[in-house]
């Protein structure tokens, strides 16, 4: 609605005119004039009131004029400004990351929404795209897999994840088990949407080939100790107690002695139970089942006191599958078997 200032001020001089015409007339009396003089002026700041507050009605008037909000969803930001200004309203504009890479420059939301009536120059807030947190495929060629999928976890924790790491492809090789030989797609591959990422990963070098010693008649932490060094999987089975046997020593193993092993033959062996234990002590097996992993694993197992004291009782590499541990420790301590310094199981030693 537009305002002829014009024609109200035209209005307003005629009728100021008029009225000054007939205040001053003839007369001759000096009481007349003054009184002429007095209607004048209040007149006149009638009239100027009135003005003054037709002007202010007015501009509220034409303050209120509204406009609809246009829809600029996923539309590219210039084409969402020219919108917005051809509607006589202002922009404000956020960027962030999005999870989708095809959206970078677009307007990802929009406050108010569209639709809403608002007056003319409403300021508009705009989130706009800048585009996938990760644009392209990295290269992962010489790095470590638990590596790698620890920086993903962590890159795309806030975002949809874009790539995606299938079962690796496993392959003997001079380079350090875990390493990364080959990966597809490329290094610099534009990331479109999620992407599945194919790795060729090193098991190391060829099994090496061992003569099993002879263990029977050790004691069993004796030959925890040593198969740990030589990273030799191992479970433990307790034999009955029988009158005549040394307690807690390894009384059977299979294979036997002197047969040539590779690294990952896992050994079983037999032991008797411990003869004697101090009143606070307990004896027991620490069994559990681990995934089956063709890179072997950096496992640990620990026993923590209740006074706090921490004590790693072995650690070595280990390909997964059946663990069985026999241990003797002070009641109430906990024992924690880790892998990659990650709790797979904890167990509290009892009666």
């Amino acid at each position: 609605m537009k305002v002829r200032w014009d024609v109200i001020k035209d209005a307003v001089f005629q009728w100021f005119k008029k009225l000054v015409t007939v205040i001053a007339g003839n007369s001759q009396s000096e009481e007349g004039r003054w009184m002429r003089i007095l209607i004048l002026v209040s007149s006149l700041t009638v009239a100027l009131l009135a003005v003054t507050s037709l002007s202010a009605f007015f501009l509220t008037l034409q303050g209120e004029e509204q406009m609809m909000v246009p829809d600029i969803y996923h539309a590219e930001l210039v084409d969402a400004l020219i919108s917005l200004q051809q509607k006589g309203l202002n922009s404000e504009i956020i960027t962030r990351f999005s999870s989708d890479p095809t959206l970078k420059g677009k307007v990802l939301s929009q406050e108010p929404s569209a639709g809403s009536l608002v007056k003319v120059g409403k300021r508009v807030r705009l989130v706009v795209s800048k585009g996938a947190i990760v644009g392209t495929v990295e290269n992962f060629v010489g790095r470590n897999l638990e590596d790698v999928k620890t920086e993903l976890r962590t890159l795309f924790a806030t975002y949809d994840t874009l790539l995606r790491i299938q079962e690796p492809s496993y392959v003997f090789d001079k380079s350090p088990e875990g390493t990364i030989l080959q990966q597809q797609p490329e290094p610099g591959t534009e990331l479109t949407g999620l992407t599945d990422l194919l790795l060729v990963v090193s098991r190391g070098p060829e099994a090496s080939i061992l003569r099993l010693s002879d263990y029977t008649n050790m004691d069993f932490t004796r030959v925890i100790s040593l198969l740990a060094q030589e990273e030799v999987p191992f479970v433990f089975s307790v034999a009955a107690p029988l009158s005549g046997r040394e307690g807690g020593v390894v009384v059977g193993q299979s294979p036997p002695s002197g047969t040539e092993i590779t690294q990952d033959t896992r050994i079983e062996l037999e032991m008797t139970p411990p003869a004697k234990l101090r009143d606070n002590e307990v004896f027991g097996v620490f069994e559990c089942t681990l995934p089956v992993h063709p890179v072997w694993l950096d496992m640990k197992f620990e026993a923590l006191k209740l006074s706090g004291e921490r004590r790693t009782i072995f650690s070595m590499k280990h390909p997964g599958g059946e663990v069985a541990i026999p241990y003797i420790e002070e009641e109430n301590t906990t024992l924690i078997l880790s892998i990659f310094n990650q709790v797979v199981r904890d167990i509290v030693v009892s009666r």
